[in-house]
C-alpha cells in the first residue's frame, strides 16, 4: 500500500510538467491544392523507432492527435493508396500544419488466393470440386470423383473410400438414389457440384449414433447455387458406322430442399455399358438365379466396349420427397427397367488337371445371344429422428430371359435355347425407439417371396445313356417356388458413465422352397411324368427354421471401443422328396461367437479388427436326387444331402486419412476357413462331366493382405496410387474319384496416376501387373507340383490437350500382355481417339474406338487346376459422331 500511495504521489507531481498538447493540420495534393481524405498522419520519435500514435484524415482533409510528450520535436509521415510517403520533423509545440503530398500511382502485384483442395472438420472431408475438376475435359461428378485422393469408382459406378465401400450416397443430404447411385455418378455435371463431402464411420441411423459402430463412409454432393431449384437436363444423339451404330442418351434432374428427381433414357448398340449403373449397392432387392443356362464364353478382362456385341435400353427414374422441414422425414419412389441383347463369341480350350491321368482338353466355337427384359420398383417410407427411426420399404421385379447358344465341339454342333421369367415381392420393415433416453428398441422384418420357371432345350443330346432310349433332344424344365421371412427383435442398454453397452436379440426365420424339375426328349416323351424315369425328375420340398439370440456387449472409453458377443441358433432343416417318398431332417445349435475392434489412435490413424465363427446348414440348391442338366454337357445329381458347414472369419485394418497432407492409405489382412461334411465331384467323360455328392468331411481356407497408398501433390496437380496384394487359397478338389490338394495364388501391383501437365494437358495412366499360379500339394500342405505361373499387365494411358478453350483432342492407348498365351499373339494394343468441339451449351464429338483393329483379345488364366485360354471376337474399327447439349442453367 506504501508502494502504490507513492506512486500515486509521484504521477501528481510529474503531470504538471507534461501537459496535453495538440498537434493538428491539413494535408494536400502539391500540384491542385486538394485537400486528400483518408490519408494516413503518423507520429514517430524523430528517429522514427518508436511511434506515439496516428491520425486518418477526414473529407475536409484535416487531422488531429494529442499527445502527452516531454519531447522538443516529432517526426510526422503521410501515407495512403496512391500517395507517395512524405515526411517531417516539427519542432513541438507546433502550430498547424499544411502537409503537401504528391500523386503516386501504386501497382498491386496479382494474388491468386486458393482454398485447400480438401479439409477436415472432425469425421467430415470437404474435397473443393473445382481443384480437381478441369471443365472440358471432365463432365460428370463420376470423372472428378476418380481425381480425388482416397475415393475410387469401379466400373460399375461403386464408389469406395479408403478402399472400403460407401454404405450411403446423398445429394444435398437426400438419399434420392436409394443404393443405385451409379446413375448419379455418371449423370450429375461436375460443374453443378460445389463440394463433395466424405462422412466417416458415418451411421445413416440417428437413433443409434453412437452405439451402433459403422467403418464405413457415405458421400454427399453439395450443390452450387445456381443448380438449386432448376431443371438441368442433358441429351445426346450419336451415330456411327461398323456396323451401323447408334446412341441416345436423355437424363433431367431438379433439386431442392423439398423435392428431388432424376430420370434418365439409354439407348445404344455401340458396346456402351448402361446396364451397369442400374447395379444397387445397398437397400437391395433380393434376386434370384435360375441353374440352367447356355453355354457361353468366359468374357474377357477389358473394357467392355472393347467386345460388347449389344442393343440396349434403359430408364431410371428416382424420387425422393422431403415430409417434413424439422427432421430426416423422406418418401422415396425408384424405378427401373431394361431391355438388353448381348451377343458372344469366343474359340477356347479348357484344360482340367487330373492328377495320375493325361490332363483333359476341350477345345470350343462358341457364340450365344441373351435378351433380358428386367423391371423394378421400390417405395420407401423413412422417418429418421434421434428418438425414432421407422422405414418401411416396398419392392418389387419381374426378369425374362430368352437366351440362344451354338457350340462346336469338335465335329458336333450343339443348339441351345434357354427360357426363364421370374417375379420377386419383398417388404423391408425397421422400427428404433429411444426408450427413457438409455433403452433402445430395434425390431426388423424382411418379406420376400419369388417364382421362377425356367427351360433349357439342347440338341442333339449328349448324354443317351442317361435317358435309357434313343433320345433326339434334352428339354430340362424346372420351376422353383420361395418364400422367406427373417424377423428380430433387439434391446441395447446403455450406461454412459461406465462406457457400457449391454445388448439382447431375439430373433426367428423360415426359409420355404418347392422344386420340380423334368428332363425328356419333347419329341419322344410328354412332361406328364408316365414316360420318364424317376432318375430324370425332381419334386422336392425344403422347410427350414432358425430360431436364434444374441447376447452382448460393447465396451468404449474416449475413441477405443470393443465390442463382443454370443449369437446361439437353433437350426431345423426338412426336406421332401415327393419322387422317391423320402424324408429328410436335420437340426442342429450353433453359438456363433463374434468380436470387434475399432481404435482411432489419432484423428487420422484409426485400426479395426474382427473374428467370427459361424455354422450353417445347407441350403436348398443342394438337396435333390434327381438329375438336372445345367448346361449342354455338365449334369448331375446331389443325393438330396443336407450339409453343414462351419465359417472362420478374421480379419484386421489399418486406415490413414491426413486431409492435410492429401495422403490417404490402408492395409487389410485377413483369413477364412470354411469346413463342411459334404464334397462335390465331377466325373469328365470326354468333354462331358457329371457331378455326385460324397460324404467326405473336407476344408478349405485361404488368406490374404491388400493396401492402397494414395496421394495428392496440389503444387502439380497430381494424384498418384500404388495398390498392391496377395492371396493364396488352398482347397480340396474331387475328380475322377480323387481327392487333390490345391492351392491358387495371385499377386497384384498396381499404379495409377492422374496429373495436369499444363494449363491445356492432362494425363491418366494406369498399370496392373497380376502373377498367378496354381499348385497341387501333399499331405502337409508341401508344394509337389507347381503349375506354370501366369504373367499379365495392363497398362492405360490418355491424354487430353485442350485447345482455345473450346476444342478437346482425347488420345487413349492400350496395352495388354499375357506370357501364358500358346495360340495368338501374347500382347495387344489398343488406340482410341476422339475430338469434342464446344459451342456455348452445344458439343459436337467425333470418336473413334479399336483404331488398330484389333480382332481377337487372347487371355489364359486359372481357375483351381484348371486352365482357361480364350480368344474373343472384338468390336470392329467403330466411328461415331454425337451431338450433345444442355437445357437449363
Amino acid at each position: 500500500m506504501l508502494f502504490t500511495a507513492g506512486l500515486l504521489l509521484a504521477q501528481t507531481v510529474v503531470q504538471p510538467a507534461m501537459a496535453q498538447m495538440t498537434i493538428s493540420g491539413t494535408v494536400r495534393y502539391a500540384k491542385s491544392g486538394e485537400t486528400v481524405a483518408g490519408a494516413n498522419v503518423i507520429f514517430q520519435t524523430p528517429d522514427a523507432k518508436k511511434v506515439y500514435g496516428f491520425d486518418i484524415t477526414g473529407a475536409d482533409g484535416t487531422f488531429l492527435f494529442e499527445y502527452n510528450s516531454s519531447a522538443d520535436s516529432v517526426r510526422i509521415m503521410v501515407t495512403g493508396f496512391n500517395l507517395k510517403n512524405t515526411f517531417r520533423i516539427v519542432r513541438l509545440p507546433a502550430k498547424p500544419l499544411d502537409f503537401q503530398v504528391e500523386f503516386e500511382e501504386t501497382t498491386i502485384k496479382e494474388v491468386v488466393v486458393r482454398a485447400e483442395p480438401v479439409k477436415r472438420r472432425g469425421d467430415t472431408l470437404s474435397y473443393i470440386v473445382s481443384a480437381y475438376a478441369d471443365s472440358l475435359v471432365d463432365r460428370s461428378i463420376g470423372d472428378v470423383l476418380k481425381k480425388m485422393p482416397g475415393i475410387d469408382v469401379s466400373d460399375v459406378g461403386q464408389i469406395r473410400y479408403n478402399n472400403r465401400p460407401i454404405n450411403k450416397f446423398y445429394i444435398e443430404g437426400l438419399d434420392l438414389m436409394g443404393g443405385r447411385y451409379g446413375v448419379a455418378v455418371n449423370n450429375v455435371r461436375a460443374k453443378d457440384i460445389a463440394r463433395v463431402e466424405v462422412m466417416e464411420n458415418h451411421q445413416p441411423i440417428r437413433a443409434m449414433e453412437g452405439l451402433e459402430y459403422s467403418p464405413d463412409a457415405a458421400i454427399n454432393l453439395r450443390l452450387k447455387n445456381n443448380a438449386k431449384g432448376s431443371l438441368i437436363s442433358t441429351i445426346q444423339l450419336g451415330a456411327g458406322y461398323k456396323p451401323w451404330l447408334w446412341n441416345g442418351e436423355l437424363a433431367a434432374m431438379y433439386f431442392t430442399g423439398k423435392w428431388q428427381t432424376m430420370t434418365t433414357y439409354k439407348t445404344n448398340n455401340a458396346g456402351q455399358d448402361v446396364t451397369s449403373e442400374l447395379e444397387s449397392f445397398y437397400d437391395r432387392l433380393d434376386k434370384e438365379y435360375s441353374p440352367l443356362s447356355v453355354h457361353k464364353p468366359a468374357t474377357p478382362d477389358t473394357d467392355r466396349e472393347r467386345y460388347m456385341d449389344n442393343e440396349t435400353h434403359t430408364v431410371s427414374i428416382s424420387n425422393i420427397f422431403k415430409l417434413s422441414e424439422i427432421s430426416d422425414h423422406t418418401l422415396n419412389l425408384n424405378a427401373m427397367y431394361l431391355r438388353d441383347r448381348q451377343r458372344f463369341n469366343s474359340n477356347s480350350l479348357t484344360t482340367y488337371y487330373i492328377p495320375g491321368e493325361t490332363p483333359l482338353e476341350v477345345e470350343e466355337t462358341t457364340s450365344a445371344t441373351e435378351t433380358t427384359d428386367e423391371t423394378e420398383f421400390k417405395a420407401k417410407y423413412n422417418r429418421n429422428d434421434k428418438s425414432i427411426y421407422l422405414s418401411e420399404q416396398l419392392a418389387f421385379g419381374a426378369k425374362w430371359d430368352n437366351n440362344l447358344g451354338k457350340v462346336l465341339n469338335g465335329t458336333e454342333t450343339v443348339d441351345q435355347r434357354f427360357r426363364m421369367r421370374q417375379s420377386r415381392l419383398q417388404n423391408d420393415i425397421r422400427f428404433i425407439k429411444v426408450l427413457n433416453g438409455d433403452i433402445r428398441l430395434n425390431f426388423t422384418s424382411r418379406v420376400n417371396a419369388a417364382e421362377m420357371p425356367s427351360n433349357l432345350r439342347v440338341t442333339p443330346v449328349l448324354y443317351p445313356e442317361i435317358f435309357g432310349y434313343d433320345a433326339q433332344e434334352a428339354l430340362q424344365e424346372m420351376s422353383n417356388r420361395k418364400f422367406r421371412t427373417d424377423n428380430n427383435v433387439l434391446i441395447i442398454k446403455t450406461f454412459p458413465k461406465v462406457g457400457i453397452d449391454l445388448h439382447a436379440s431375439m430373433g426367428f426365420s423360415a426359409d420355404l422352397q418347392e422344386m420340380t424339375s423334368v428332363l425328356y426328349d419333347p419329341v419322344t416323351a410328354s412332361s406328364d411324368g408316365k414316360s420318364i424315369p424317376d432318375s430324370l425328375r425332381n419334386d422336392t420340398d425344403y422347410h427350414r427354421f432358425d430360431v436364434r439370440a444374441n447376447l452382448g456387449m460393447t465396451y468404449r472409453h474416449r475413441d477405443f471401443s470393443i465390442a463382443t458377443g454370443i449369437s446361439p441358433v437353433y437350426s431345423y432343416v426338412f426336406s421332401s422328396d415327393h419322387i422317391s417318398g423320402e424324408d429328410k431332417s436335420k437340426d442342429k445349435v450353433y453359438f456363433n461367437p463374434h468380436i470387434g475392434l475399432d481404435w482411432k489412435i489419432t484423428p487420422n490413424l484409426s485400426f479395426l479388427a474382427s473374428g467370427s465363427l459361424i455354422g450353417n446348414l445347407g441350403a436348398a440348391s443342394g438337396i435333390y436326387s434327381g438329375y438336372i442338366m445345367t448346361d449342354y454337357r455338365l449334369i448331375g445329381s446331389r443325393d438330396g444331402r443336407i450339409a453343414e458347414g462351419l465359417h472362420q472369419n478374421y480379419s484386421a485394418e489399418l486406415r490413414y486419412a491426413d486431409a492435410l497432407l492429401s495422403l490417404f492409405g490402408s492395409v487389410k489382412a485377413d483369413y477364412r476357413r470354411n469346413d463342411s461334411n459334404l464334397m462335390y465331384g465331377t466325373e469328365y467323360f470326354s468333354s462331358l462331366s457329371r457331378v455326385r455328392t460324397y460324404d467326405i468331411q473336407n476344408t478349405s481356407q485361404g488368406w490374404g493382405i491388400e493396401g492402397k497408398i494414395e496421394k495428392r501433390f496440389n503444387a502439380i496437380s497430381t494424384t498418384v496410387g500404388i495398390p498392391v496384394g496377395y492371396r493364396r487359397n488352398l482347397m480340396d478338389i474331387l475328380r475322377q474319384g480323387t481327392i487333390t490338394n490345391t492351392a491358387i495364388w495371385s499377386l497384384p501391383v498396381g499404379l495409377e496416376v492422374s496429373s495436369r501437365l499444363a494449363a491445356n494437358a492432362f494425363l491418366e495412366y494406369y498399370a496392373r501387373y497380376l502373377r498367378s499360379g496354381s499348385e497341387i500339394l501333399g499331405e502337409n500342405n508341401e508344394q509337389t507340383d507347381a503349375l506354370k505361373a501366369i504373367n499379365a499387365l495392363h497398362q492405360r494411358l490418355r491424354l487430353d490437350f485442350v485447345f482455345f478453350k473450346r476444342v478437346t483432342l482425347k488420345i487413349s492407348g492400350e496395352h495388354y500382355l499375357n506370357d501364358a498365351i500358346s495360340s495368338g499373339s501374347r500382347n495387344i494394343f489398343f488406340l482410341d481417339a476422339s475430338l469434342k468441339l464446344k459451342a456455348k451449351k452445344i458439343e459436337y464429338i467425333l470418336e473413334g474406338r479399336n483404331l488398330l483393329d484389333n480382332n481377337f483379345y487372347n487371355q489364359r488364366l486359372w481357375s483351381d487346376i484348371t486352365n482357361y485360354q480364350y480368344n474373343y471376337l472384338l468390336r470392329p474399327v467403330t466411328v461415331m459422331f454425337k451431338i450433345r447439349f444442355n437445357l437449363g442453367v
